[in-house]
């Protein structure tokens, strides 16, 4: 009796497969080497919203006692003009973009770590926001990339949060049950962050995204200052 014929497993095409006639582009993780238009407007919203977000939230602890609904309404209600609100705001400084500016240009464009792990998207303003090199370093030792992600931010987080404890108890004589919970809790968060920290090499952030002016600003400024809120 002849035996059946087992059924053939559905064949897998390899990326880059020819199909048609045509092949098929491979699909890759991390920065594109071709940017379209609405990734351009989605990166440059985000990027401009984010840090009014920051600037908001500056003035509204410096000048409504962390109130951040306070100016918003005095807007609303006509007590006070937008002019007066900005008027409040901290002045604005472009001594981090040019030397952002002038590093990305000679490291970036001049003088890459890796050469091939640069990636050029004909725009200068995405390269700049997201960057060119996945992972620029001085010498042998110091990565950009590694440091940013796991040093200020997370370091400054903790710091922060005994300088409010601190504060609080030059104000008040005494620290509130709610601020050494705050300070426990989020202290735990940072000391798993540093005893795991071979497991965070594993993530995105570190395997696939170029180190550029949005992660090196996330990491000095949104992370320290939004996580302490």
């Amino acid at each position: 009796m002849a035996s059946k014929s087992q059924p053939s497993a559905p064949k897998i095409g390899n990326p880059g497969s020819i199909t048609n006639g045509k092949a098929e582009p491979q699909g890759q993780w991390g920065r594109a080497w071709e940017v379209d238009w609405f990734s351009l407007a989605s990166v440059i919203f985000l990027l401009l919203f984010a840090p009014l977000i920051v600037y908001y939230f500056i003035m509204a602890c410096d000048q409504y006692s962390c109130s951040l609904t306070t100016p918003a309404l005095n807007i609303i209600t006509g007590r006070v003009s937008f002019a007066d609100i900005w008027a409040k705001t901290p002045p604005m400084t472009m001594k981090a973009v040019q030397i952002y500016t002038l590093w990305v240009t000679f490291q970036g464009y001049l003088f890459p770590t890796n050469a091939k792990d640069c990636k050029f998207t004909g725009n200068f303003f995405y390269n700049y926001m997201m960057g060119i090199e996945f992972n620029p370093r001085i010498g042998k030792w110091f990565d950009f990339k590694l440091f940013f992600n796991g040093r200020p931010g997370i370091v400054a987080w903790t710091l922060i949060n005994l300088s409010f404890a601190a504060k609080q108890q030059e104000l008040y004589g005494q620290v509130t049950n709610s601020m050494v919970l705050v300070n426990v809790l989020q202290a735990i968060y940072v000391l798993d962050f540093f005893w795991n920290e071979t497991w965070y090499l594993k993530t995105i952030d570190i395997c696939h995204d170029h180190f550029g002016w949005y992660l090196g600003w996330g990491d000095c400024v949104w992370l320290p200052f939004l996580y302490t809120l």
